[in-house]
């Protein structure tokens, strides 16, 4: 069976998950948050209830996403595909591309290198001296 037989038998959903709900949600969310963080870097006095609704409007957000992936992931569709009907393409290979950078960083930092087993012998990179 090729994949598009088997993406063609899956069930599509009626509407987009990128639907008018989200984007308006997103488009009010993120910029919220970017002004309520340059106003408490600046010391600008902001009123508990924006705080408050600045703070709530996150966790509204990513409920909002997980309960569309939710209802993607009943419909039948796979992880990946229901997470490419939520990302953007090219948001999915940035944030891939970041974490593979973290993962590398991180690994540099504990000085263990990709891909070296526990049997494998280190080499310096320097000749070393018969005592």
């Amino acid at each position: 069976m090729t994949t598009s037989k088997i993406r063609a038998s899956l069930p599509q959903p009626e509407t987009s998950a990128r639907g008018p709900a989200l984007r308006k949600l997103r488009a009010i969310a993120v910029p919220a948050q970017l002004v309520l963080a340059v106003c408490l870097i600046s010391g600008v006095p902001v009123p508990d209830t924006v705080l408050l609704g600045g703070k709530l409007l996150l966790p509204v957000l990513l409920g909002a996403e997980e309960y569309v992936w939710l209802r993607l992931r009943r419909l039948g569709l796979s992880r990946r595909q229901a997470l490419a009907q939520l990302v953007p393409a090219r948001v999915a290979r940035y944030v891939a591309h970041e974490a593979r950078i973290m993962a590398s960083l991180v690994r540099w930092a504990a000085r263990r290198p990709h891909g070296v087993g526990e049997a494998d012998a280190v080499f310096p990179h320097a000749a070393t001296r018969p005592p």
